[in-house]
């Protein structure tokens, strides 16, 4: 959009308020709804056809198919009026975006679920209809978004319903839901379902022991809070306001709270991960504010003192649940195992001396992250056998994980659903195929690169790049947290459109990468003939501002 003043009705406005809908809105977007659901098999003893209620998914697919659909609209609109003035340019990864969706509508067509592929199963609601909306949200935010006072304010908005979603998860784990509050309730339940709880249902999460914020699960909130935390930090470091530097403190202490209240083993490492690559980023700036981390410390040190007990019962539980999950790893090969004891008392009729038939083995990934390496290894293997080219459909894993394989008693207990593989990338592999999951982590690659590029030579002159760095480094951690956690309806629409507002940035400044080898191309070329060699030119200065 081009720059000027802000008006009710404008091209800007619209698309930024539509924007506005899908990061700050759609992750708070919690309300009942009634469906009828159809099981695609109904011999299968679980999830039966029949009315079923969700809070969690149904509502939120139906805002982002609608404001996807007025995005869409205006976008078209807009590319229609300014063609001839040259309003939408391409990006480079239009054409890897279009094959990807074209692999999610074959993947979904060719799904023996087909209802499910599209549509998804109605407590998560992530098929081929949910992603075709992450894309065009994606590709609008790469391409249709000129200004750069649009992408701070989309920026900001993202931040504010963060900090809404650590608020809420704050009381959930100091016991008090915000979700189940009488206030809130008229929000939760629409009128035509008032009658439910005069007839004695109960409002229940699935999951009370964590905070869950506004998310499905705890799990998805760590992962949420990951990717915000170094969104707020990078905007702390970089404000030339004081009281925007202030506000953004506020946000990261917040977005801290949230993490910890979710206690997600994979989230705090997301984090680590993501946040050891911006310190390497931001390492030639820190003199220019190596102030502002005086008070980071002065925080950690209170904390330290007066919620030492609890913050390090906190963290001692983290680590003790991340060592049981690894020491399987860890242990010698051919290393025998110590003898059970307890054989004669938990098999009386054995007599001593007499070899037993039964043997119960457990592969060393299978306790991996709470389980999930069981879950990683058979979707693997699922992946690889039956799902190696289109894959199954997205959001069909319920109906296709392999349950009544052998080694299933001996790692999760019977009757323990899988619905979803806990790994974003397993999730695209099992849905789309391997070759829609190649072209995933080559969109992820290849703009990993084009920013680093840029970021390299620009450095952070202005808000605009302190903003963008800030949602480089958020994407980070979302695509780290994606290791163990899957693509969720309420976190997606943030990362795809914080995806496309970092493509669109790195799109605009990657002429400027070219500029300087153009100049010297045409120097070497006046230079031949004359035996001259042509003096190296110097790039641009990185300025601070």
């Amino acid at each position: 959009m081009p720059r000027g003043k802000w008006k009710f009705f404008s091209w800007r406005t619209l698309m930024v308020f539509g924007f506005l809908v899908a990061v700050a809105y759609i992750p708070l977007a919690v309300r009942l709804r009634v469906l009828d659901y159809v099981a695609p098999i109904e011999t299968w003893p679980w999830f039966l056809s029949g009315e079923v209620y969700d809070l969690l998914a149904q509502f939120r697919l139906e805002v982002l198919l609608g404001i996807t659909t007025c995005l869409t609209m205006v976008a078209l609109l807009y590319y229609y009026y300014k063609h001839d003035e040259g309003g939408i340019a391409p990006s480079y990864l239009d054409y890897p975006t279009a094959a990807f969706a074209a692999l999610i509508a074959l993947s979904a067509l060719a799904s023996p679920y087909i209802h499910m592929a599209f549509w998804g199963f109605y407590e998560r609601g992530e098929g081929a209809v949910a992603y075709f909306c992450y894309l065009l949200l994606f590709m609008i935010a790469a391409t249709c978004l000129k200004g750069d006072g649009d992408k701070r304010v989309i920026f900001y908005g993202i931040l504010a319903a963060g900090v809404i979603q650590a608020l809420v998860a704050g009381g959930q784990y100091l016991g008090y839901d915000f979700l189940q509050s009488d206030f809130y309730r008229p929000f939760l339940i629409p009128a035509e379902y008032v009658h439910l709880l005069e007839e004695g249902a109960e409002l229940k999460a699935r999951i009370t022991t964590k905070a869950y914020g506004f998310t499905y699960n705890p799990n998805y909130l760590g992962g949420y809070m990951a990717m915000l935390f170094p969104m707020g930090l990078v905007l702390y470091l970089y404000s030339s306001s004081l009281y925007l530097a202030a506000a953004a403190l506020v946000a990261v202490l917040l977005f801290g709270l949230g993490l910890a209240a979710a206690l997600s083993s994979g989230a705090f490492l997301a984090l680590g991960m993501a946040l050891i690559i911006l310190f390497f980023l931001i390492l030639r700036d820190i003199k220019f504010f190596y102030k502002r981390l005086i008070p980071l410390l002065l925080i950690i040190v209170c904390l330290s003192v007066y919620a030492g007990p609890q913050l390090g019962d906190l963290i001692q539980g983290q680590v003790k649940k991340l060592r049981a999950s690894y020491s399987l790893l860890l242990d010698r090969e051919g290393e025998e195992a110590e003898p059970n004891l307890g054989v004669k008392a938990d098999f009386p009729h054995v007599k001593v001396g007499e070899p037993l038939s039964l043997a119960i083995e457990r592969h060393p990934l299978d306790s991996l992250a709470s389980g999930r390496g069981y879950i990683w290894r058979k979707s693997g293997e699922l992946l690889l056998q039956e799902n190696l080219l289109l894959g199954s459909g997205l959001d069909t894993l319920l109906y296709n994980f392999p349950f009544w394989t052998a080694d299933r008693a001996s790692s999760r207990r019977v009757g323990l659903l899988v619905d979803k593989p806990h790994n974003t990338y397993l999730q695209i592999g099992l849905g789309v195929g391997l070759p829609g999951l190649l072209l995933y982590l080559y969109m992820l690659g290849l703009h990993f690169v084009n920013y680093i590029r840029v970021y390299w030579r620009r450095g952070v002159q202005n808000s605009t790049d302190a903003v963008m760095l800030a949602i480089f480094a958020g994407w980070l951690a979302y695509l780290f947290q994606g290791l163990s956690n899957d693509s969720v309806l309420s976190n997606a629409p943030v990362f795809w459109v914080a995806f496309g507002l970092s493509v669109n940035y790195v799109q605009k400044h990657l002429p400027e990468l070219a500029a300087p080898a153009v100049a010297a191309g045409k120097d070497d070329k006046r230079s031949k003939g004359r035996g001259k060699k042509t003096a190296k030119g110097e790039g641009p200065s990185r300025k601070r501002k």
